[in-house]
């Protein structure tokens, strides 16, 4: 008989497999790429290579892939929910189920779906866990809700099964705010000079690697793919681990 964790953690190893091949195809795209005149010496050719490669057209392929991470990960609360569930609703109304998500509870209307969900869950202490991952938590914590984990995959999943996949584009990361930021400003007027010692700073820290960007990670934000990614599986793991000991009763 197959565990309440099973296909669980088969859709987190899938995710992971998934994560490995999208690293592998992200880095033979940059191969392809790499600028011609690109030397770690001289930061004026490192900001060039960075204009060079800024917003480049990836493969569709890499939008398709991490789709089918974010809803990988989402699918493991509906599957959370769907074993946590009141048998007579399962049997009676099985597409009722799902894992609720409430953004704002001072919204009425949210507010109210969201407690009509979580009554299909018997168990107080399920409650409670599903109630304590909700993304209007993370206003006790100083948080803004629209970052929290749970509502990004949320949202993301939702985008890519209903209405288009988040956009994939080239980037560059320099290995901190600060150098991100004098690249931007050099990216915007390449006749900027930077002070002497700004340009030492660069190469003795920058650590320069082009990356892949996913457009709308956050709500009108990019972030880079793979760690973005990551962090939603890291956090994913966290949750069905919290639930385990209500999975496994």
């Amino acid at each position: 008989m197959t565990s309440a964790l099973e296909p669980i953690n088969g859709k987190l190893e899938r995710a992971h497999e998934t994560v490995v091949t999208l690293q592998s195809e992200i880095s033979a795209l940059f191969r392809e790429r790499k600028h011609p005149v690109i030397c770690n010496d001289d930061i004026k050719l490192i900001f060039d290579e960075a204009q060079y490669q800024f917003g480049k057209k990836v493969p569709v392929r890499f939008s398709v892939l991490a789709g089918e991470v974010i809803h990988h990960f989402r699918s493991c609360f509906d599957h959370i929910a769907w074993q946590l569930a009141d048998p007579a609703v399962k049997c009676e109304h099985p597409t009722r189920i799902e894992f609720p998500v409430c953004l704002d509870v001072a919204d009425k209307d949210k507010a109210a779906r969201y407690q009509r969900a979580i009554k299909l869950f018997p168990s107080a202490s399920a409650r409670r866990l599903i109630d304590n991952v909700q993304p209007y938590q993370a206003l006790k914590v100083g948080q803004e809700p629209r970052k929290w984990r749970l509502w990004i995959l949320h949202r993301l999943d939702s985008m890519c099964k209903h209405r288009t996949l988040p956009l994939a584009f080239t980037g560059f990361d320099f290995g901190s705010p600060a150098l991100n930021a004098l690249a931007l400003r050099y990216g915007s007027d390449p006749s900027f000079e930077p002070p002497i010692e700004v340009i030492r700073q660069a190469q003795e820290e920058m650590n320069v690697t082009p990356i892949i960007v996913l457009d709308e990670f956050h709500e009108g934000k990019a972030e880079p793919l793979i760690p973005g990614l990551e962090q939603l599986g890291a956090f994913t793991r966290e949750w069905v681990s919290m639930f385990e000991e209500e999975l496994l009763k």
